[in-house]
């Protein structure tokens, strides 16, 4: 991604005051960057090559979680 890593664009995102699910791919894997990842607040880090059925599933909890977030905003 030209100019900003995954990691970087998840920080401004956050900074920024977007909340939107994030899921890191990486071809470099790195465990302490997951765990750094996963603890502000990523939805997923997957390492290259990853499991398709795993991507899917994370797909479907960010949809998820984006659906009742819009359904407590409604309340609101």
């Amino acid at each position: 991604m030209p100019g900003m890593t995954g990691i970087e664009l998840h920080r401004h995102l956050i900074q920024t005051g977007y909340t939107i699910p994030t899921i890191l791919l990486t071809a470099y894997p790195d465990e302490s960057i997951r765990s750094r990842m996963l603890e502000a607040g990523c939805l997923g880090y997957l390492s290259k090559p990853f499991d398709d059925e795993v991507l899917i599933e994370y797909i479907c909890s960010a949809l998820k979680a984006r659906g009742s977030d819009q359904s407590d905003q409604e309340l609101s």
